[in-house]
């Protein structure tokens, strides 16, 4: 894997679980061979079997994209479908795991950046395949890793780490301006997350500030602000808390934020008691998506896949799941209070590698040993 001056991340804002059934149907694919001498004899020749039937996609990933990306994929490739189950990273990760010997998805979209993906790739969960369109990725800044060396993940995504609070409580001038800032006592009880344990945005700010402080004071820092924090989100997201002034300050990435903008807008709520603050230097990564080793129809698996690096798809993904896309001239967020550019600027420089090998070990002493000493 290429190694980044740069890291772009990207580990997510409100979870609930939501499952649908899969029904998948397994698809087959023939390929024509260039032909024998015998076979030159022949006036006809096998024509490649399309595949057929529906795809089940694991995302963390929220909000209207999951409703639009399957009737767009259907339209774009008729006969083919996508179903959706929606589960929080680390419980998604542990699914894969668990349903190794008989995989059940098809296709991982989403996981708050690379590092999940750098894991189960080395526990062999993922199967290679580069979607027709990546190539693209290969133009756009190596200061980001935007797909695995072996295509074992692919990003079709840039996401960025941040704070989100309600603009009519709190200055823009009184918000922390770096992560360090939230261990100040100043703000004992007035900061949400998600439980680590199931969401791989809070997992990724664990990994984070290690990565960045190193072990020793990555650990005090990181029980300095678990004290700050008043409640893991329970339900939606920390946007949500804060714009019911529940909350100060909530950890998310700006997605998460515009989802929950867009979502009270169209419900007769307030979009603007909510408002996104990307930190100085901050987690900033590729968005990946793979497909699952052993999956039952990985051809229509595949297929999602390359419509998601479609213009279309991108479309999708931007208008709806409120990401950053990949392909230049593809639209923006809606609503985005950033540009890419400020992405690139304020990208902390982390070691992806690292923070994948000791994501695992990192969550458990979260729980054994950082929640404990409230």
């Amino acid at each position: 894997m290429r190694r980044p001056q740069l890291l772009a991340l990207v580990l997510c804002a409100a979870m609930a679980l939501t499952a649908c059934g899969s029904g998948s149907t397994s698809g087959t694919t023939s390929s024509t061979s260039a032909p024998s001498a015998t076979d030159s004899q022949s006036s006809t020749q096998t024509e490649p079997t399309q595949p057929s039937g529906t795809a089940l996609v694991y995302t963390p990933h929220q909000g209207r994209l999951l409703e639009e990306w399957g009737p767009a994929f259907a339209e774009a490739y008729p006969g083919l479908s996508v179903e959706t189950q929606r589960i929080g990273t680390t419980q998604l990760i542990g699914r894969l795991r668990a349903e190794k010997a008989n995989p059940q998805a098809d296709v991982w979209v989403g996981g708050g950046g690379i590092v999940p993906f750098i894991t189960l790739a080395k526990e062999g969960l993922l199967e290679p395949y580069q979607p027709k369109g990546s190539e693209v990725l290969d133009t756009l800044p190596d200061s980001i890793i935007w797909h695995a060396d072996d295509w074992s993940w692919v990003a079709p995504n840039l996401i960025a780490m941040g704070i989100v609070y309600n603009p009519n409580r709190i200055s823009k001038e009184e918000l922390p301006k770096t992560w360090d800032d939230l261990a100040d006592p100043k703000w004992k009880g007035r900061i949400e997350m998600w439980d680590p344990a199931s969401s791989g945005t809070s997992a990724a700010f664990v990994v984070m500030n290690l990565a960045r402080l190193g072990e020793e004071k990555g650990w005090e820092y990181l029980k300095a602000v678990y004290q700050n924090v008043a409640r893991y989100t329970a339900e939606g997201s920390p946007a949500a808390s804060v714009a019911r002034g529940e909350i100060d300050l909530g950890i998310t990435y700006e997605h998460t934020a515009l989802i929950f903008r867009d979502e009270a807008q169209r419900t007769g709520g307030n979009p603007d008691n909510v408002a996104f603050y990307l930190p100085e230097k901050t987690l900033v990564m590729a968005e990946p998506m793979a497909l699952v080793k052993g999956g039952p129809n990985p051809e229509v698996g595949k297929a999602f896949m390359d419509f998601l690096m479609t213009m279309e798809g991108q479309r999708v993904l931007s208008e709806y799941g409120f990401m950053y896309p990949v392909i230049p001239g593809a639209p923006t967020p809606p609503g985005a209070f950033y540009t890419v550019e400020d992405y690139y600027q304020r990208a902390i420089e982390l070691d992806p590698e690292w923070m994948a090998a000791n994501l695992d070990r990192a969550l458990k002493i979260w729980k054994n040993e950082v929640e404990t000493a409230k």
